[in-house]
Parts: structure tokens; sequence; C-alpha cells
């Protein structure tokens, strides 16, 4: 078999799929392949072939396939988005691995075993790491798993007795928390946890008894470095005008209800208490996060309702509204 096309719809190359097909040189993976096994291409015509070896490592298009099995460090070249399932497994001579910006996804059983391994730094880009990708990884110390880590699959660094994990996404995905298995991440029981307060690192740690240092209140990952209203979030929330709409969310492309404008200005004001005023709207609810506001407000002047007896809540805030509001808040100065 000198070449093989897959078709599009193809989502898993099985264990030891191409194993032992010497003579084949050339493959199309499609995009659709979401995994690719234990051994599926060795001693392939592929494997055998020097060219396709990069930094100790084989690659195939986007993935890392295989490491060369008595290398000391390996480098994974610029572009290689997934590493494949047991692609470096039983490596014990593997001190250390550098990974791309590019790597999106380790596949399970990816490093297991390999017992030297001391330094490994995760890219931003990465999202997914499968079961058991650690697991063995002994000599491993501490590990931080970037935000934008979504899911972290069952085992990933069971027997690693000397580890401890710092986990920056607040909302990630540890696979097995949901349904109490104590082997989640695997950790030794005196392993330490790191996260942000409320996050899920925290509720794991505290579920299976194990030392949680907290990293404070987490930050929005939805505020990418850079954005022109990045400093300005950061202010909100240090003067404690905002507090996102949910843990670690900001949610900075959707738009502003009236009461949650009203209610930033009150706590850009310094949330002063508001007197007791007659309120007209009939269509606020008692107890809510705005009712406090809203009472400042018309005590103030600053909104007098949509129609007499209407806040409007819910509503949008143009931008008509909101600088209205501020011009109001600043006591109405006449423009120059």
């Amino acid at each position: 078999l000198p070449s093989a096309t897959l078709p599009p719809n193809v989502k898993t190359i099985m264990s030891s799929a191409f194993r032992d097909c010497t003579k084949l040189t050339s493959i199309q993976i499609p995009a659709s392949v979401q995994r690719i096994e234990f051994d599926a291409f060795l001693n392939t015509g592929i494997y055998n072939q020097e060219s396709n070896w990069s930094g100790n490592v084989l690659h195939l298009g986007p993935w890392a396939i295989a490491g060369k099995p008595d290398a000391a460090e390996i480098k994974i070249k610029d572009g290689t988005k997934y590493i494949a399932d047991n692609a470096f497994d039983g490596m014990k001579s593997l001190v250390r691995v550098e990974l791309p910006e590019t790597l999106t996804a380790i596949g399970r059983c990816a490093f297991g075993g390999d017992q030297s391994l001391v330094t490994l730094d995760f890219p931003n880009s990465l999202t997914t790491i499968g079961s058991y990708a650690f697991s063995g990884c002994t000599a491993l110390e501490e590990i931080t798993i970037p935000a934008s880590v979504t899911l972290i699959e069952s085992n990933v660094f069971s027997n690693c007795e000397n580890l401890d994990v710092t986990i920056l996404n607040p909302t990630c995905r540890i696979i097995g928390v949901e349904y109490h298995l104590p082997m989640t991440l695997g950790v030794h029981e005196k392993a330490v946890i790191r996260g942000y307060d409320g996050s899920t690192a925290q509720e794991y740690a505290e579920h299976f008894h194990q030392s949680f240092v907290s990293l404070g209140q987490a930050p929005f990952t939805d505020v990418p470095i850079g954005a022109y209203y990045e400093e300005a979030v950061s202010w909100a929330v240090e003067n404690e005008i905002t507090n996102g709409t949910a843990l670690g969310r900001f949610s900075p492309n959707n738009t502003c209800t009236r009461a949650q404008v009203v209610t930033f200005l009150h706590r850009a004001m310094g949330a002063p208490a508001a007197e007791q005023a007659r309120i007209p709207f009939t269509d606020l609810k008692a107890g809510a996060f705005y009712e406090n506001a809203v009472a400042w407000a018309v005590k103030n002047r600053i909104t007098s309702g949509v129609t007499e007896t209407s806040f409007g809540p819910e509503g949008t805030c143009t931008r008509g509204q909101v600088v209205t509001f501020l011009w109001r808040v600043s006591g109405c100065p006449e423009p120059a």
C-alpha cells in the first residue's frame, strides 16, 4: 500500500490501523479526524522516512504522531494542532518538551510513563487534555493549566506523586467531578490545587479533601489582552462597579439593560444609601440587585423612567440614555 486518502467523514484512526504498511509513504488525513490512536502508523513508510521527523518528533500534517524513544528533548514544530494518543508514551529518557503556540489538544496517554519529564509549559492555545495524558510522570512537580483549557479528562495526572496543579480557567470542566469519581485528576492526596474562588478547581479540591490555595477573584476570560476596554474593565472590577455576568465572564459584547447601567453609576458614585423616596415605578422587583440604585437615581433626578409608572429595568439602555444619565450625575452642566 503506497498511499491512502481518507474520506472527509472519518473521525478516528484506531490503534495499529496502518501498522507495518512499510511502503505507505503518503496519506491524506481530513480535518474531520479528532483522534489518532496508539501506533496507528508504526513501521510504515511514513514512520521510517526521516524527512517526516523534526525535533525528534514524527509529524503528519497538523498531528504529532510519535517521538523517538531515546530522545531527551523534543520540540513539536509550529503549526502542530494535535498530539496523538500515546505519541510519547514510555519515553524513559525524555526530560524536556517544547510545545507550539498552535497546539489545541493533547491525546490520551500522550506522555504516560515519562518518568524523567521535568519541564513542560502549556501554550495558551491549548483547549483539551486527554485521559492519562501525564500518568506516571513522577518527576513533574508543578503544572499550570492555562485559561484556554476548557476540558481536562479523567486521570490526567494519576501517579504523579510530587505534582501540584494550578488551573487558571475558573469554569474548566474536570471530567468526573460531577460523578464524584475520586481519580478525576489523579493527583496524590497531598497535592496542592490552586485556582480561583468559586472555580471548578476549588470544587474539586474541596470535594476530594485536597489542599486548595486561592488565587483570588477570577479574571474575565473573555476580555482579550490589548482590547480597548481591558483597562476600563480592570478599573471597574477593582472599584466594585461590576463583577461580570458569570464566574470568569464579563460578556463585553452584550448590550446593557437600564437596570445594569444605573447600577454601574450608583456603584461608581460609591453606592450611597438612598433616602426614602416614593418610587412611582410598578415594574421593579423587590430585592432585585438594582433596587437601591434605582431609588438613588430617582431621588437625585438621574432618571424619571420610560413612563410615569415604568422604569423598564430589562430594556436596552441606549447610548442617548447613557450620556443623559452621565450628564445628570455630573449636575447637568451647561455645555460650553
